[in-house]
């Protein structure tokens, strides 16, 4: 027996567990009959047996008895109050372990009464307790689990280590994290973070865990504002700490470095915001990369490229932005509406006008199919409508956003005035000036915000000229300069916006003397800035200055500078582009260069049908323009045929303007043509169009002009009706 004693011992020495098991099975029987089945020395050879089995990883159920036979053994000794302890833990582990934790329970809560007499940080006791604590979160008692790891972290802190005070606070928080007891969870993650820090070595990588559950637990108690040092310390950790070291994954460093970039963002350090989201978009591009986990940093990196002035960059994420939406919720999702809104946005901001367009007309069609309208994104879809010359879609996006707006509660007055004006500026652009005047003296009277009554100020001036009240828009225009220079500052390019509109209302009334110094000094506020919009806007003003006072040369100088300035900005078909080449032949006509106008006008012609389609408005005045091009250098019967095109566009327009200025033209050009059957014909169609019009009611600018129209179509009809009623060889008067 002595020399199986002995061999057990060696082997257990050697961890030789198959030996320990063979020795002990021969050495128990001998046992049982030199001590009696009760003696502590067969309990601890069944001890030593359950242990070598487990070790050799056979099941529960063949060493179950020898852990059951050590604790009826010690249980007939309990004055040994350790060994008693010790079997009941030794079975409560291997019942855990089996998966049987409501068998360990009483099993841990006896050991525990059973070695209550030792200290509270004895290494046996904080052994049981932890074990303890995850037994009763098994079976769902986790406040009473706390309880036990508060002990153990009690216990730790009177004497532990800091690794040991570490591991203690990261279990306690853990649970109560759990539990939702985040006030609770808080201080002991911090202890938990303290500890790891000062422990470092290993430790050192599980401080970025504790700082992450740390953020965590702060945002739970509604204090994200105090995450950020720990946000940057998780990353600056991850940094310094390579692959095979690192606890975090790759979705929480990213979700920390995503929820880095939106504290900065939403405080307005929009540059600071950066560089985590990059992070964070670069993390989650990790295999195995998910859309899920991709789309949140794409879409926050791309806004804040776009709000940096950064668009070429923001563009190309954003476009990938929408896909990921698109896969995460579905291509009808309002997710992937947001998405597209964005996108819009930045096209906008670099003019392409086209493409924002479509993806905000796809976008408002989405928050309408799920009863979720946006009102940004429709006004957005009226700006992009605007700027395309679609007018009629962009007025009904405007009227619908106005409204809107003026149903929203609380009232928002800037952003009513605001909408109010956009609808107008579109009222404007098809030269209902009449309607365009209400709507603006309408955000006049509610534009308390100094901004808003300068910019009402400005375009109501506008109006009011084009409403033939040169007078009382020169002082509005005044007004609007002084508005303007007192809300935004008198460099402010919107105060160079506005003495470049003053000055275009003197000199639309003769007086260039004056303009000339406006004009001079909203195109050096306009360098300065780098608004080179402003600045080709400056450049047509003074081309028209300059054409309008006998100085040819320098005007065309200057739409030359407008040209390149737009079509480097916004490409040669752009209508802002257009507008200029428009500009600078229609100077040419006037100056009589009537063949070289023809050849911008059909480069004109050719821009314009690509850009809008072969039946837009926009083609038709490219039609007219180069007809007048052609008429004027006496090849009439090449230019009625372009006319009879522009007319047979303008047939289907809403406004009956265009389409009697185009039938007038058409009439005259049939007559110059020696034509005049049909002039006659053209001519009184325009007629009666303009008399519908007029109604009987002339009355205001526009209906002087309309009696003038009658007069001129009423002479040359008659002209018409007088060559038709004469031999052909007579010819026109």
């Amino acid at each position: 027996m002595l020399a199986l004693d002995a061999r057990a011992s060696t082997a257990i020495e050697t961890q030789n567990w198959a030996e320990v098991e063979a020795a002990i099975r021969l050495l128990l029987p001998l046992e049982l009959v030199a001590y009696g089945p009760d003696d502590p020395r067969v309990s601890a050879s069944h001890s030593w047996m359950a242990t070598a089995i487990r070790l050799l990883g056979r099941p529960f159920a063949d060493y179950e008895a020898h852990l059951r036979e050590r604790l009826r053994i010690a249980e007939r000794h309990p004055t040994d109050r350790d060994g008693l302890g010790a079997a009941r833990a030794q079975l409560a582990f291997a019942l855990v372990e089996a998966g049987q934790p409501a068998g360990a329970v009483p099993l841990f809560e006896g050991a525990l009464e059973g070695l209550s007499v030792r200290p509270p940080a004895d290494p046996d006791l904080l052994t049981i307790r932890n074990n303890l604590a995850d037994a009763l979160s098994a079976v769902e008692r986790k406040p009473e689990a706390v309880i036990q790891l508060q002990a153990v972290l009690d216990a730790v802190l009177s004497g532990g280590d800091a690794s040991m005070k570490a591991a203690a606070a990261n279990r306690l928080a853990v649970r109560l994290y759990e539990l939702g007891r985040y006030a609770e969870a808080e201080p002991a993650y911090r202890l938990e973070l303290d500890n790891r820090t000062a422990a470092g070595g290993a430790d050192a990588p599980h401080a970025a865990t504790a700082a992450y559950w740390l953020s965590e637990t702060l945002k739970k108690l509604d204090r994200g504002a105090e995450t950020e040092p720990l946000l940057v310390r998780i990353l600056e950790l991850e940094s310094e700490t390579n692959g095979q070291q690192r606890v975090l994954s790759d979705d929480q460093v990213a979700r920390s470095a995503l929820d880095l970039g939106v504290l900065r963002y939403r405080d307005g350090r929009i540059a600071e915001a950066e560089t985590p989201f990059r992070a964070a978009v670069a993390l989650s591009r990790r295999e195995p990369a998910t859309p899920a986990l991709l789309f949140p940093p794409a879409s926050w990196l791309g806004v804040t490229l776009r709000n940096l002035d950064r668009q070429a960059e923001a563009e190309p994420i954003q476009v990938e932005a929408v896909q990921l939406a698109e896969a995460v919720h579905g291509e009808s999702d309002p997710a992937v509406a947001v998405q597209l809104f964005n996108l819009g946005s930045t096209y906008l901001d670099q003019y392409k006008y086209i493409e924002a367009l479509r993806v905000l007309r796809r976008a408002v069609a989405i928050d309408d199919a799920a009863a979720q309208p946006k009102v940004r994104t429709i006004e957005a879809f009226g700006m992009a409508a605007h700027r395309s010359g679609l007018y009629p879609e962009a007025e009904a996006a405007r009227r619908r956003a106005l409204a809107m707006r003026l149903d929203e509660t609380p009232a928002n007055p800037v952003a009513t005035g605001r909408a109010r004006l956009h609808l107008a500026s579109t009222l404007y652009a098809q030269e209902r000036y009449a309607e365009t005047e209400a709507i603006q003296q309408q955000a006049l009277v509610d534009a308390a915000d100094p901004r808003l009554r300068a910019d009402v100020l400005t375009d109501l001036a506008m109006t009011t000229h084009n409403l033939g009240r040169t007078s009382a828009a020169e002082t509005l225009f005044r007004d609007a300069l002084t508005a303007t220079e007192q809300a935004y500052g008198a460099n402010d390019v919107a105060t160079a916006g506005a003495m470049l509109r003053l000055g275009n209302a003197m000199g639309a009334r003769g007086d260039w003397s004056r303009a000339d110094t406006l004009l001079a000094r909203a195109a050096e506020l306009a360098a300065a800035s780098n608004d080179r919009i402003l600045l080709a806007n400056v450049h047509m003003a003074l081309g028209a200055a300059f054409s309008d006072t006998g100085q040819p040369d320098r005007a065309m100088r200057n739409l030359g500078m407008a040209f390149q300035i737009r079509r480097e900005l916004f490409g040669a078909g752009h209508p802002d582009t257009v507008n200029v080449i428009r500009r600078m032949a229609l100077e040419m006509v006037e100056q009589g260069q009537y063949a070289q106008a023809e050849t911008y006008l059909k480069s004109l012609l050719d821009l314009r049908e690509r850009g809008f389609g072969p039946n837009h408005p926009q083609t038709a005045d490219g039609l007219q323009e180069l007809a007048l091009a052609i008429f004027m250098q006496d090849r009439f019967e090449e230019a009625v045929p372009l006319m009879r095109r522009a007319l047979a566009i303008t047939e289907t327009a809403d406004d009956p303007r265009s389409r009697i200025r185009v039938g007038t033209n058409l009439g005259v050009t049939l007559i110059r043509a020696e034509q005049p059957d049909q002039a006659l014909v053209v001519l009184r169609a325009a007629a009666r169009s303009l008399l519908e019009r007029v109604g009987g009611q002339a009355t205001g600018q526009d209906g002087r002009s309309d009696l003038n129209g009658l007069r001129y179509l009423f002479r040359n009809s008659v002209r018409a009706a007088w060559d038709a009623s004469m031999p052909l060889e007579t010819g026109p008067l």
